[in-house]
């Protein structure tokens, strides 16, 4: 069984007020044409089809023309070849992009209800030994704590009974939090009363309903634990039935221990953005289709105390680690650090490197997946299908800007257990190389423009002055001068007290340093107060940032709780080194910067 893994094709999208449309329509034309080349099965979208949970005419069109072109490729049996199988992200509204799921091709699979998340999409193919190859694909849409919390306390609910065998550390029935906590999160965010107090229509006992905390760990958790439920039964069906048997998870989610870039959303909740890896341990999975993260790289899960053969636990690709200049972000780690820690370590894998497999010493095939007792997953961001921030480029400028996606082969039925082998094939978009660049106004407008004259770049003009006529001089050496900024470095006079060197540095944060927007507002506090906000301040701003957050969800879609999760970058600020973010003027192809 061969997949192929996407994600974050965000179509509709604009880069600097560049339209986007036209890349994004190469890109998926290419993918089409590597589905019917490689003969793939299952194309699986982990999130963020959409960049918006309200996309334009255009947007809708081209996504309608992709999946029926994809479900539409017809095998040599003269049926539908590829089953696709598209999850929701937090920039999709959920229930737009489901509506009519049940009206689609048998082969499309839109999986957009929270509560379909423990019954996979189930393909099956004819073995090369005769034997049935059946893959299990559990889709996991945007999992936003606030809305999934009740949806899955009630799955958790009505399988109580079935997890007597299983571990039940994820989720407990008896909630060791403090009384006071316990009652806020139950009732907060437009939750229903639970346990409150308030007098039962009936005199029969009455089991004390499971609670989720409020967090992307907490509600993941509970979704794991459905699954390695559902999971453990079909595998044992597939083995009776004498069936090969392979099961992937699509999750968009922030993994801990990946690298994020500056084009994700924030999904940040009571402070926390991540998941930890180690909710992935012990679950019986042999892929993790993740999304979300626009930076292709592998990361690695924790074995979780599981008793893992050497050399099966390694998902490293001893040759890729060596190439310093991979467009992924490399961390380098002790290979044995994540056998027992959380959180995971990130793998860097040079682009378009074939990952391999490994084989593990011979043991035997169903020992591997009970709970509690199975290898760690290979997971892996196949990253955006375009690039979407200057944080993307790659080192050499590449066109393409280093996309890919990720080709997955299923090992075929055998006596000794072999995880798939995965494989990255670059993304044919033609979108121009994106390049930061920064110097003094001779050295931009010189060699500079000349080497990258048709790349899309970010422009930093280093001066002790204000160049006379910049703007218009950058327009007319680049074609594509997406970002102007200006670095001042000469420092200026300031307050009283900061010119004559005396009082605290108070510098207002660059926008194109902050990671968030919380770091945007205590870089406020930070500069009108002169001291860092305490720790009751920082609850304060921490808490209106979600709630904007939840607000903007509401105004996007109100047919749903799950739109997308979008605050408005402030507007540019200045730093008293008067390092100066400018508003971006107009480019010689009409674009906004």
């Amino acid at each position: 069984m061969r997949i192929l893994h996407t994600s974050d094709w965000h179509i509709g999208r604009r880069f600097k007020g560049v339209d986007l449309v036209e890349y994004q329509r190469r890109a998926l034309d290419w993918l089409i044409d590597t589905v019917q080349r490689e003969h793939v099965d299952v194309v699986c979208v982990s999130g963020d089809v959409y960049d918006s949970p309200m996309p334009s005419a255009a947007s809708v069109d081209l996504l309608d023309d992709a999946l029926t072109r994809l479900t539409s490729i017809i095998g040599d049996e003269g049926r539908p070849a590829v089953d696709v199988i598209v999850t929701p992200g937090n920039h999709d509204s959920a229930r737009k992009l489901g509506f009519g799921a049940r009206m689609m091709r048998p082969n499309l699979h839109l999986r957009c209800e929270i509560a379909q998340i423990a019954d996979p999409v189930i393909v099956t193919r004819g073995g090369t030994d005769g034997r049935e190859d059946r893959l299990a694909v559990y889709a996991l849409p945007y999992l936003d704590p606030d809305v999934a919390r009740p949806v899955l306390e009630k799955l958790l609910e009505q399988n109580a009974e079935d997890f007597v065998q299983l571990d039940s550390r994820a989720v407990s029935q008896e909630d060791t939090r403090p009384e006071e906590e316990v009652e806020h999160v139950g009732r907060e965010d437009g939750d229903n009363p639970r346990n409150s107090g308030d007098t039962p229509e009936t005199t029969e006992d009455v089991t004390p309903r499971l609670r989720i905390p409020r967090s992307h760990e907490g509600v993941m958790t509970s979704a794991m634990r459905l699954i390695r439920m559902d999971l453990n039964r079909r595998r044992q069906q597939a083995e009776a039935e004498g069936a090969s048997f392979h099961a992937v998870l699509m999750a968009h989610a922030f993994v801990s221990g990946a690298a994020p870039s500056d084009s994700e959303r924030n999904i940040t909740i009571g402070g926390v953005d991540s998941v930890p890896a180690a909710v992935f341990s012990n679950s019986g999975l042999d892929y993790l289709a993740l999304g979300h993260l626009h930076r292709a790289q592998q990361v690695r899960i924790p074995s979780g105390g599981a008793v893992v053969p050497d050399g099966l636990d390694d998902d490293r690709d001893s040759t890729n680690t060596e190439n310093e200049k991979t467009s992924i972000a490399a961390h380098v780690t002790n290979p044995n650090a994540s056998k027992s820690g959380d959180p995971a370590d990130l793998v860097p894998i040079e682009p378009h490197k074939s990952i391999g497999s490994v084989t593990a010493p011979q043991r035997s095939k169903t020992s591997m997946f009970k709970s509690g007792n199975s290898a760690p997953p290979l997971a892996r961001y196949s990253g955006s299908l375009l690039a979407y921030s200057f944080s993307e480029a790659c080192t050499p400028p590449v066109v393409g800007n280093g996309k890919s996606v990720v080709i997955v082969d299923m090992p075929e039925p055998s006596d000794t257990p072999v995880r798939p082998s995965l494989r990255t094939i670059p993304v044919e978009s033609a979108q121009p190389a994106l390049v930061r660049l920064a110097g003094s106004p001779e050295e931009l407008l010189g060699d500079l423009a000349e080497s990258h004259r048709h790349d899309w770049v970010s422009l930093t003009v280093v001066s002790d002055t204000y160049p006379h006529g910049m703007y218009q001089k950058l327009d007319a050496a680049y074609e594509h001068a997406l970002e102007k900024n200006f670095k001042i470095t000469q420092r200026s006079a300031g307050t009283a007290d900061s010119a004559n060197g005396s009082g605290p540095d108070r510098a207002m944060a660059n926008l194109h340093e902050t990671r968030s927007e919380l770091d945007v507002l205590t870089g406020f506090v930070r500069y009108t107060l002169g001291r860092e906000p305490n720790d009751g301040e920082i609850a304060v701003l921490r808490d209106a940032v979600e709630r904007v957050h939840a607000t903007d969800d509401e105004k996007a879609d109100t047919t749903t709780s799950t739109a997308a999760t979008t605050l408005g970058a402030p507007a540019p600020v200045a730093t008293d080194t008067a390092t100066v973010e400018t508003a971006a003027p107009t480019n010689r192809k009409g674009a906004r910067a």
